[in-house]
């Protein structure tokens, strides 16, 4: 979790993969964005977290635009959720 990010922040660079939140507008974004926008992450939650004016296809669409080596996980209950937010990254 980023607010847990000063528990562990001596050792983050010696890793070749990251798994922690992200979502565009949490106070963290604009430094990781700096940090890690070319290197290899996995995001999970990014819909729950950051700004709540910007809508779900807003938020995976940023975290891809800026983060285009990874991996983003995300909850998808129903049908209709896995196919609009496939079709994001398919067109």
């Amino acid at each position: 979790m980023q607010n847990q990010r000063c528990l562990h922040e001596s050792y983050l660079n010696k890793f070749d993969l990251l798994q922690f939140n992200n979502s565009p507008g949490l106070e963290t974004y604009d430094k990781v964005v700096e940090e890690r926008a070319n290197k290899s992450n996995i995001f999970f939650s990014p819909i729950n977290g950051g700004k709540i004016n910007i809508s779900v296809d807003e938020k995976l669409t940023k975290l891809h635009t800026d983060f285009s080596n990874s991996v983003i996980l995300c909850s998808m209950f129903n049908e209709k959720h896995i196919i609009n937010n496939t079709k994001l990254f398919n067109e």
